[in-house]
């Protein structure tokens, strides 16, 4: 029996387990508790401790409501020492291994509060503030001034990431309430009538989910490989098109994440992908994260203003070009995009 694997924070040490050939190291603090004066506050570094730190099971999660049902499995665990990580490593003493950091957590809770926020008549201000000191620039300025040049990335979407939530939030308005909620979107009249044609065997409430994935992800993600293509920086994309067999779900936010991390066997997975997710989509999506985290390369050709490939994963997966062309030329870069909810 292996020993038992012991990594070196900068608060102190912790003891994790070997699992199927990885050492595995839960809830390990990155932060102090955010409780008291540090609620509001900016993140401190932990409190160090001494000795050997047990990380052998999961850390309290952000506070949040008890679903019923999510996308992806998010248990609830109490606590107030929420800011925690899991590490996962194949080698525990070489630090060239790179990192991946999953963000699709955050991004359901910002999509969950999202639509709250517009239900009760809010504003969304999420995003990156330039405060000129923490964030000092527009990212897509950073992009083009070729700073980011030497590291490789991994954009896409689903193809249908807010439709559902969308579709169940609105009903289905009338074509002036319809028209109305595309402007929100930053549509312009001629644009609206346009993308309405494009989308004319959709329903109302479906159209304008469709904006809303267009606008809030697919716009941003074909914004995001073009200037890293004319900055001349290495980007692969990617869109999910295989769709649930669940009814009313479609390509739905947070249905690649089973697949990218071979988990279809899961809990909850066949609640969001339907019976029998397909097992050589899910072979396909993990070898190519692995692919790219390993070497930089998701085994398809980059995004290139002449070609724009998107790797579109289905059952087969094939090489698509420019599937983005809609929403990146009806939402230009730099066009705000208000509460079309």
């Amino acid at each position: 029996m292996s020993a038992e694997p012991v990594g070196v924070t900068t608060a102190g040490r912790v003891r994790g387990r070997r699992e199927r050939g990885t050492d595995v190291f839960l809830g390990i603090p990155y932060a102090a508790p955010p409780t008291g004066p540090d609620r509001f506050g900016p993140p401190r570094p932990p409190e160090p401790w001494t000795g050997v730190r047990d990380a052998l099971v999961d850390g309290a999660s952000a506070p949040q409501p008890h679903r019923q049902f999510t996308l992806i499995p998010e248990p609830v665990i109490p606590g107030d020492d929420c800011l925690n990580l899991n590490v996962f490593t194949p080698d525990l003493g070489d630090a060239r291994l790179p990192a991946g950091v999953p963000m699709e957590r955050l991004l359901a809770a910002q999509d969950d509060l999202d639509l709250r926020k517009r239900r009760e008549g809010l504003p969304v201000m999420l995003g990156p503030v330039v405060d000129g000191e923490l964030v000092a620039t527009e990212v897509v300025d950073v992009v083009r001034s070729g700073a980011t040049n030497d590291v490789p990335l991994l954009v896409g979407t689903t193809l249908e990431e807010a439709n559902a939530a969308a579709e169940g939030a609105v009903g289905n308005p009338d074509e002036d309430r319809l028209r109305r909620r595309l402007a929100g979107t930053g549509l312009t009249a001629e644009a609206a009538e346009s993308f309405i044609a494009t989308h004319a065997d959709r329903s109302g409430a479906q159209v304008l989910g469709q904006a809303m994935t267009d606008s809030m992800f697919r716009a941003p993600a074909a914004h995001m490989a073009e200037e890293r293509a004319r900055a001349g920086a290495p980007v692969q994309a990617y869109e999910l098109t295989w769709r649930s067999t669940v009814p009313g779900l479609g390509a739905v936010h947070c249905l690649d994440v089973p697949f990218v991390f071979d988990v279809l066997d899961a809990a909850g997975v066949e609640e969001v992908t339907g019976p029998a997710p397909p097992q050589a989509l899910a072979d396909a999506m993990h070898a190519a994260w692995v692919g790219f985290v390993r070497d930089g390369d998701a085994g398809w050709p980059r995004y290139e203003l002449d070609t724009r490939s998107v790797m579109a994963f289905d059952e087969p997966p094939e090489v698509r070009s420019d599937v983005w062309h809609l929403p990146r030329t009806l939402w230009p870069l730099g066009e705000p995009v208000d509460d079309p909810v």
